[in-house]
C-alpha cells in the first residue's frame, strides 16, 4: 500500500506553499498588528481554490477530498495560523451547510464561502462540554426577527 501523495495532490501542496511562502508571510506581521485578515489575500486564496476545497465544483469548490484540503490548510498556516482558521472553518460550516441547508440557501453561501467573498465560523465550545459537538446545550429560540440564545460559550 502506497501512503506517498499523489503527483496532483504534491502539485497542489507545492502551489499552497509558494502562496504561503510568496503573499501569506509578507503580511503576517502587519495582520497580527492591525488584527485583521488581509480580505484581498483571503480573496486570492479562494480564487486558487484554497476554502473549502472539498465543496462541489459546482458550488465553487475543487471537490477534493479531506486530506488534500487539509494539507493545503496546513500549507496556508506556515505563512499564518490566524489565516488557516479561514479554511477550516469554511470545510467545517459548508459540509453543515451542503448537508442540511435548503438548496437556495446551498446555491447562494457555497459559492460566496469557497470564494473567501464570506467567512463564516462556529461557536462550539461550552463550560461544561468542552467542543463536544454532540453535548451543545445551548439553544436559539426565534422571536419574531431574531434569535434568542439561552445558555453560554466560553473561548469563543
Amino acid at each position: 500500500m502506497d501512503f506517498g501523495l499523489t503527483d496532483f495532490q504534491q502539485s497542489l501542496l507545492d502551489s499552497a506553499r509558494r502562496f504561503a511562502t510568496d503573499k501569506i508571510a509578507p503580511e503576517y506581521k502587519a495582520g497580527d498588528k492591525a488584527c485583521a485578515f488581509n480580505r484581498k489575500i483571503v480573496s486570492e486564496m479562494g480564487q486558487l481554490g484554497f476554502i473549502a476545497p472539498e465543496a462541489p465544483e459546482q458550488y465553487g469548490g475543487s471537490g477534493l477530498d479531506a486530506l488534500t484540503s487539509g494539507l493545503i490548510t496546513e500549507a496556508i498556516a506556515e505563512g499564518d495560523m490566524n489565516l488557516a482558521y479561514v479554511p477550516i472553518n469554511a470545510s467545517l460550516n459548508s459540509s453543515c451547510i451542503l448537508r442540511h441547508a435548503q438548496p437556495e440557501v446551498v446555491e447562494e453561501i457555497i459559492p460566496q464561502i469557497c470564494s473567501g467573498e464570506k467567512l463564516v465560523c462556529i461557536a462550539l465550545t461550552e463550560p461544561r462540554g468542552g467542543s463536544d459537538a454532540a453535548n451543545i446545550v445551548l439553544k436559539a429560540t426565534k422571536e419574531g426577527n431574531h434569535y434568542v440564545l439561552i445558555g453560554e460559550k466560553t473561548s469563543i
